[in-house]
């Protein structure tokens, strides 16, 4: 199984074997939906755009960097292009990475770029087998929280 974790500052490719992670197979890219929003408000063109307002324009789907009543730029295509690209070096980072894809019996995505880029993630990898968590910005805090709850658990059997 292999995670994809898609976050504000990071990629991260996690491969697993009974559940064991496999390093060789592993990897963090140092690139994340920050860096979206930086391209996006840089292909935008207004001088000190500041990337708060994309981002804040993706959570309400209005694709529009609302600066002020009178200021507004639309900024759909460039996030398009911006995001395709994005897509298109992850995958070639993943493949480089996961030299066989084969080797994993299914990939999941998670993280909050999924509610970005997993649509147009899942159309380019082009697996069957490539799933999304589900609430994806919430699974990770979810499974760090069960794995607590399972070591707290065990340690008090172990004390009983």
């Amino acid at each position: 199984m292999t995670v994809i974790d898609f976050g504000a500052g990071t990629t991260i490719m996690d491969t697993f074997k009974n559940l064991k992670r496999l390093d060789d197979k592993s990897e963090t890219y140092s690139v994340g939906m920050n860096d979206i929003h930086k391209r996006i408000a840089k292909g935008i063109n207004v001088k000190g755009l500041d990337p708060s307002f994309v981002e804040e324009d993706f959570r309400n789907g209005t694709y529009i960097a609302e600066i002020s009543d009178r200021k507004k730029y639309s900024f759909e295509e460039i996030a398009k292009e911006v995001i395709i690209d994005f897509i298109d070096k992850r995958i070639s980072d993943i493949d480089s990475t996961l030299t066989n894809r084969n080797s994993a019996d299914n990939f999941i995505l998670t993280g909050g770029g999924v509610n970005i880029i997993g649509e147009g993630f899942k159309e380019a990898f082009g697996e069957d087998v490539l799933k999304v968590a589900n609430e994806p910005q919430l699974s990770n805090l979810n499974g760090f929280f069960k794995l607590a709850h399972t070591i707290s658990q065990k340690s008090k059997e172990k004390v009983s």
